[in-house]
Order: C-alpha cells, then sequence, then structure tokens
C-alpha cells in the first residue's frame, strides 16, 4: 500500500519530513524536499485526490493555467492551444494564476476538484516549483517545455540570441546593447535569450559598454521609457537587442516620435515574431518562433497521458524546420545607413 509512511521510507526521510513537504507545515531543505516529490510521483501518492474522482465520469476538460500578466505573444498562441485541444475531442479551460507559488498550488487544488483530466502551465518553472505542483493532482501535469528528447527551450534562446549577436555585427555594428529582463536570474527562457546574445558579442570581441543595456520588465511600455532615455543621452547605441517585441515595439515608436529613425540612427530587433511587429513602420526584425509546432506537440503529449499512449518520436529534420529563427524586416541596417 502506498500510504505516507511507505514515502519517506523510499525517500529515506522521516514521515514528519513528507508532511512538512506536502503540507508547507515547517521548512525543510531544497534536497529533501526534491527527493520527497521525486517519491510522490514515482509512486503515484495523491493524498489529496479522491475515491470519488476515481470513480467519475469523464469531463474532457483540460485547464490551461496563465499567470496574470497577459501579452501580446499569449494572445497569439492561446486561439492555437485552445483549437488543437478542441480537435481532439476535449474542452480548454483558461485559467489564470497568481505569481506567487501559494497561488499556483491553490489554483492545482481547485482544479483537481473540478474534475479537469490534465493540466498544462504556460509559464516559467524551475525544476523543483514543477514537481511540487505536479505531486498536488493526480491528472497530468506539463508546462511549457518541449518534451522531445535533446531538445530544450532554454538551448533553442540562447542559441537564437546568439545568432542575433552575429547578425547585427555582420551588419558593421560595434556599438551594441540590449534591453533584458530586470528578474534576469529568475526566468530561464529570458535569461537565455540575454546570455546567448552577450556571449555572441565576447566571441567576436566587441566591447560590452553597460551604458548600452538596459534592465526591464517585459512591457511595451517600458520600451517607450527607455526610448526616451535614449532620446536624452548623448552617447547611443547603433543597434539594440530587445528580448521581447513588445519592448521593441515601445522603443520604435518612442525613438520615432523623439526624431531618432529607426533603422538610420538606431537598429532594433526584437523576439518573438508577434504579428503587430510587421504593421508597424519600420516593420520589426525579430526573431521568430514556430511555436504553433511546439504548442500542438504539448498538446498531445497531454493527451497521449491521459489516454495512456504513446507518441511517435519526431524525426530531426522536423526540430530543425521549427527551430526558431531572424525573421529579417527594416529595423536594422548598417550603422548610419537606411533600409
Amino acid at each position: 500500500m502506498v500510504d505516507i509512511k511507505f514515502i519517506a521510507q523510499k525517500a529515506g526521510v522521516s514521515i514528519a519530513t513528507v508532511s512538512r513537504v506536502l503540507n508547507h507545515s515547517k521548512p525543510v531543505s531544497k534536497k529533501l524536499e526534491e527527493k520527497v516529490l521525486e517519491t510522490v510521483i514515482k509512486y503515484n501518492y495523491y493524498p489529496k485526490s479522491s475515491d470519488r474522482f476515481i470513480a467519475a465520469k469523464r469531463t474532457f476538460m483540460i485547464s490551461i493555467l496563465i499567470e496574470d500578466h497577459i501579452n501580446q505573444f499569449h494572445s497569439e498562441f492561446l486561439p492555437q492551444i485552445t483549437q488543437h485541444i478542441a480537435q481532439a475531442g476535449y474542452q480548454a479551460l483558461i485559467n489564470i494564476v497568481g505569481t506567487s507559488m501559494k497561488q499556483k498550488e491553490t489554483s492545482i487544488h481547485e482544479l483537481t476538484a473540478r474534475r479537469v483530466e490534465g493540466i498544462i502551465a504556460l509559464f516559467h518553472l524551475d525544476e523543483l516549483s514543477a514537481k511540487r505542483l505536479k505531486s498536488l493532482s493526480k491528472v497530468p501535469f506539463l508546462y511549457s517545455e518541449p518534451l522531445i528528447k535533446g531538445v530544450s527551450y532554454n538551448q533553442m534562446n540562447y542559441n537564437a540570441s546568439y545568432k542575433v549577436g552575429e547578425y547585427l555585427i555582420s551588419l558593421g555594428h560595434r556599438k551594441i546593447g540590449c534591453v533584458f529582463f530586470e528578474g534576469y536570474g529568475t526566468n530561464r527562457y529570458l535569461d537565455a535569450r540575454y546570455d546567448g546574445f552577450i556571449q555572441a558579442l565576447r566571441d567576436h570581441d566587441i566591447r560590452i559598454n553597460e551604458n548600452y543595456f538596459y534592465k526591464s520588465d517585459i512591457k511595451m511600455q517600458n520600451g517607450w521609457n527607455i526610448g526616451t532615455i535614449i532620446d536624452n543621452t548623448d552617447d547611443r547605441p547603433s543597434a539594440l537587442f530587445c528580448v521581447s517585441d513588445e519592448l521593441a515595439i515601445g522603443m520604435i515608436s518612442a525613438l520615432s516620435q523623439k526624431g531618432i529613425p529607426v533603422p538610420d540612427e538606431i537598429s532594433i530587433i526584437g523576439y518573438d515574431g508577434i504579428p503587430l511587429g510587421q504593421h508597424m513602420k519600420p516593420s520589426l526584425t525579430s526573431v521568430y518562433q514556430p511555436f504553433e509546432f511546439w504548442i500542438k506537440r504539448i498538446v498531445d503529449e497531454l493527451i497521449a497521458e491521459i489516454e495512456h499512449k504513446s507518441l511517435e518520436p519526431i524525426r530531426e529534420e522536423v526540430i530543425l524546420e521549427n527551430l526558431p529563427y531572424i525573421r529579417i524586416c527594416e529595423s536594422c541596417a548598417s550603422p548610419h545607413q537606411s533600409v
């Protein structure tokens, strides 16, 4: 019988430690917490789930969890993920959750009570947090990381941003800067965009001028604010990489209003490839993400887990065809040259 005593024995800890981890009653070390959660997941120990849930009729509901700061990128892929879920014969429930771990845990408990059959979390989670949320419910739980062996969103972001640095250097830029996430160290995907970009500059002996680097939250208004700061600066970069399109769009708008033409005086490149960037003047050069392919894969993986099926492996050439790439438009040019 898999009970709390069994979990404690398998994890090599006391029953009290298991109880503390599952109930947050007292703090334990990160190492112990991870060991307990791994054991809970391995042996399918879900003390909060009820037998009535197992015996109940199926609901065919899948919850999509999104943190409470929906942006333009979310607005693009949400219709597609709900469409994929509907095509598979399930109903998508979009649930907005807070940013704290406690709020996310509460949402998982509520969704279990509503008898959803699977959960997809479309926000960044470190491994320990993902294990904790996965341990709270008996339904399959996936988060936005490719479920293909040898493929990592983190590495995809890093590689694409490295190419951004190389691209700007190939245009002849040497005064190169970046607008990156002010919460660096808390979101590995956004961190990877900065890390890949900065490594490209270092590998090509481009001097890192801290005056050309700006920390910001990922909001269009903040891109506007940084554009205003640049307007009041004498020593300006000739090219800037923004780790999201929303930042880039806000910045281009501000610079244009201030009489600083893009790309004549400053080249701007973003990341995500949202359609709004294509309708600007100048149109935004950006790292385009073929997110539909990866979203469909996540949905397929979740449903396969719900229905106890297995998916065929994806060929390497298909993976390579669906990696992020730079979509060249009008917002980048060689220094002091217009497109």
